[in-house]
């Protein structure tokens, strides 16, 4: 260890004690060529906020050493995957996926899968895409650098919690070997089964077999069998969905039918209904018309006979009250004679009036 390196870990109080020491590690590790130092820094707690100039600064100066790349995506993967990981890493680490972002284009691919969370056409394409960008030569032959992969598998965490996660990363993985083959002008990648016997061909070949990266090796494996067995369970509901789904949409199309059917009966009911109201309707104002005439009629009737009766009784009434004055007018009146007149007045009065 150097003289200026870390030996126990530190509560930071402030960004210049941090910075301090931050600076002594990198001197470190430019000597040792290793980022152990730099990361174990960063990983510890600190009691103040970084702001981001100096957030820039701490990534200027990683930026500065040869492992640069694998220190910023050390940094990314205890951001993305250590639930405890420290505020400086925190901080670090979402500025490192930023600049992957933006180095790689991923935020269109971004906003295609937020338009569409089950479309992921656009991040295949992406990952198919990934090391197409030619060299400054323009040779024609595509770059392929550590720092693409590592850019590109750090934007494929922002995707970790879907469950196509572990076949993108294969395929990106695939895709920058065989790139990389290509590019060093190597044999192509032999078979999966060829490729897994040669990884566990050199894990026994050394004079004493490494048991934890064994266990690695079996704990991945027992990963990828289960995703593998998800998928095909998976695929399997999936495929007996579709078929319930189609049993389901054929009983529906079959109840739309018979449905449209009994519509067009209901319809052709519903217009002969509809013209025999009409036809109701018209004769009930025909019929009403004729009520009205027929009622007008007899009021006319009516209103005659009683004008006539009215006459007829005037006339009898004035010529009896004549009568009964002359009975009584003369010099000896009549008394019996107008008595007679009256009754006969009485008599032609209509009702009950003549038997008071």
């Amino acid at each position: 260890m150097s003289k200026g390196a870390t030996r126990k870990r530190k509560n930071f109080i402030t960004f210049e004690d941090f910075k301090f020491a931050f600076d002594e590690s990198i001197e470190a590790s430019v000597k040792s060529r290793r980022i152990a130092g730099v990361l174990s820094l960063l990983r510890q707690q600190i009691t103040f906020v970084f702001n981001g100039e100096q957030a820039n600064q701490l990534l200027t100066a990683m930026r500065q050493l040869p492992a640069a790349s694998a220190l910023e995506f050390a940094v990314l993967l205890d951001y993305r995957l250590n639930p405890k990981a420290s505020s400086t890493i925190g901080r670090l680490g979402a500025d490192i996926i930023a600049q992957y972002v933006r180095e790689t284009s991923f935020s269109r691919v971004f906003e295609q899968i937020g338009k569409d969370l089950n479309d992921l056409a656009a991040v295949h394409q992406w990952i198919q895409h990934s090391f197409e960008t030619k060299d400054q030569e323009g040779s024609g032959v595509p770059r392929v650098t550590d720092r693409k992969v590592r850019s590109a598998f750090g934007c494929l965490l922002l995707l970790i919690e879907r469950e196509e996660f572990p076949d993108m990363v294969l395929q990106l993985l695939e895709l920058y070997s065989r790139r990389a083959a290509r590019s060093a002008r190597k044999k192509p990648i032999q078979k999966p089964s060829f490729s897994f016997a040669k990884i566990v061909g050199d894990l026994l070949a050394a004079p004493k077999p490494s048991l934890s990266q064994i266990k690695r090796l079996l704990n991945t494996t027992d990963s990828f069998r289960m995703e593998l067995e998800r998928q095909r369970k998976a695929s399997r509901e999936q495929t007996e969905a579709m078929e319930s789904l189609e049993t389901k949409l054929s009983a529906t199309n079959d109840d739309l039918a018979r449905s449209r059917e009994l519509l067009v009966n209901m319809e052709g009911k519903t217009k002969d209904l509809a013209k025999e109201v009409r036809q109701l309707e018209s004769r009930l104002r025909e019929e009403s018309a004729r009520a009205i005439g027929i009622e007008q009629h007899w009021k006319q009737v009516v209103k005659q006979e009683l004008a006539g009766f009215s006459f007829r009784l005037r006339e009898q009434i004035e010529h009896e009250v004549n009568e009964i004055r002359l009975c009584i007018e003369r010099e000896n009146p009549n008394v019996e004679m107008a008595v007679h007149r009256l009754n006969r007045i009485l008599s032609i009065i209509p009702g009950d009036a003549s038997k008071s």
